[in-house]
């Protein structure tokens, strides 16, 4: 059965941004501009997805287990399971009408991403003892049977953990976190493999990177302090403040226009909040995080 949350209105709560000025008191957009985007809750104890579209939330897993780290790309929507015991992979229809298990693997395989054409996955897999990236061809939801991943090289010893992939927008990088230097950093790689080049360099480290839809940076969770949200150039290095609050603000996911993210990250309470790309001056709460809300993921069209 499909269970709908009630979210708060868009324009009761705001949430300021203390390094960014200017904070308006106001909503930053209307709520029909906000883009449609699949969630996780525990509302009924068990994690599960649901969708948030016109300023209303449906549940689209329903199984015995727990189901996190979605993403979309392509109209579709990628996420974790429990459902058959350990993590596994499945890829779905944005509703979660028709879902198709993608892994099959004794370790966990958690952390999709999809390519930007739906047409790959990579996840994080633990299969060589610590999370590593690996790719699989993302199959036809009509499909049976599990495609053969093959791990990503991306220049460090086996034994370093890597994991947290994001596909550029043109699918041609790969942005991922890795402790080769010490800290979890954001490093990026070619997505055929290859030497990776470190992006962050965050002494609290790094986390949860996310491309700009232009393809020119990366949005990650520094937990440098306060946890916020910043942005890297991948040319240039250069690191530019996204957003803040009081309670630390993480897990970013961002269309051309919105970006989302979570405040208070590293707990259980907090908002998932929206804020504009353009004009990152207060964020806009769009749902309380009654029961640990968390892992926003912009639903991306075909």
């Amino acid at each position: 059965m499909m269970k709908r949350l009630r979210p708060l209105g868009f324009a009761s709560f705001v949430l300021c941004a203390p390094i960014l000025p200017s904070c308006s008191g106001s909503a930053t957009s209307p709520k029909a501009s906000l883009p449609t985007f699949v969630y996780v809750s525990d509302v009924d104890g068990p994690s599960h997805l649901y969708l948030f579209r016109n300023d209303s939330s449906i549940r689209v897993t329903n199984d015995a287990g727990n189901d996190t780290d979605p993403r979309s790309a392509g109209g579709l929507l990628v996420f974790t399971s429990d459902r058959d015991g350990n993590q596994e992979v499945y890829i779905a229809d944005t509703a979660g009408a028709v879902q198709h298990r993608v892994t099959n693997n004794a370790a966990n395989d958690f952390e999709p991403a999809l390519s930007p054409h739906g047409d790959q996955i990579a996840f994080a897999s633990n299969r060589t003892g610590l999370p590593r990236i690996w790719i699989v061809p993302a199959p036809a939801l009509s499909d049976t049977g599990f495609p053969t991943a093959t791990q990503l090289a991306t220049g460090s010893d086996v034994t370093v953990p890597e994991q947290s992939p994001a596909w550029s927008p043109n699918g041609s990088q790969i942005a991922f976190t890795s402790t080769r230097t010490g800290t979890s950093q954001v490093f990026v790689v070619a997505s055929s493999g290859g030497a990776a080049v470190q992006l962050s360099h965050e002494a609290g480290g790094a986390f949860s990177p996310v491309w700009s839809a232009d393809g020119k940076s990366v949005v990650y969770q520094s937990n440098t302090g306060t946890p916020t949200i910043v942005e890297a150039n991948v040319s240039s290095g250069a690191v530019t403040p996204v957003a803040s609050d009081t309670l630390g603000i993480g897990e970013p996911t961002c269309s051309a226009t919105f970006c989302l993210g979570v405040t208070n990250p590293n707990d259980v309470s907090g908002a998932i909040v929206s804020f504009l790309v353009s004009s990152p001056k207060s964020t806009s709460v769009v749902l309380t995080r009654a029961n640990n809300e968390r892992q926003p993921a912009i639903i991306v069209a075909p």
